[in-house]
């Protein structure tokens, strides 16, 4: 037996191979749950910032198995995921307002900005009309379908037919400022 400074005895500690392995079992297993929520901790942290999982997964070094065990077996750890989940929710709904918002406002400025400096020639170039469409098809306002018919011999193409329906109507409700 040693002491130190204080006089306080110290034992050394044995090596590792002569501990006994039903006290060492116990400690590895206590040692484990802690690393375990801990891991668990700053695999949410990391996903609350991200928000994707595959960059997560890599961030903290644990398998995808890991994380979908932890998913089926800890119930506090899928709350914890389901709220971060619909936080990021939420965030991207505001985002595709927000873009949605700011494309119609530069899709009216471009069909403005054309049609003021002279309304005789007509200024509106192609890349305008695409991206009208673009906006206009992705709020639901213009739909294309495409089919072909495949009948006779050798199974080609007869008919192709490619319709574009325009609808009068908002399909969604209107978006929020």
């Amino acid at each position: 037996m040693t002491t130190t400074e204080h006089q306080v005895p110290v034992v050394p500690l044995p090596r590792p191979e002569l501990r006994p392995f039903v006290k060492g079992l116990a400690i590895r297993k206590s040692m484990r749950k802690w690393d375990t929520e801990r891991i668990k901790d700053f695999f949410l942290k990391i996903y609350k910032v991200t928000g994707n999982l595959k960059t997560t997964i890599e961030r903290v070094g644990i398998k995808s198995q890991t994380f979908y065990r932890w998913k089926k077996t800890d119930a506090d750890f899928v709350q914890k995921l389901d709220i971060i989940n619909v936080m990021w929710d939420d965030l991207l709904k505001q985002q595709v307002k927000n873009l949605n918002l700011k494309a119609t406002r530069v899709l009216e400025l471009i069909l403005d900005m054309a049609l003021e400096k002279d309304p005789t020639k007509n200024k509106i170039n192609s890349s305008t009309v695409e991206v009208a469409l673009k906006l206009l098809s992705s709020q639901g306002y213009i739909s294309d379908r495409s089919t072909v018919e495949h009948t006779g011999e050798g199974g080609g193409p007869i008919r192709y037919t490619n319709t574009t329906e325009i609808k009068r109507s908002n399909p969604q409700p209107a978006i929020e400022a």
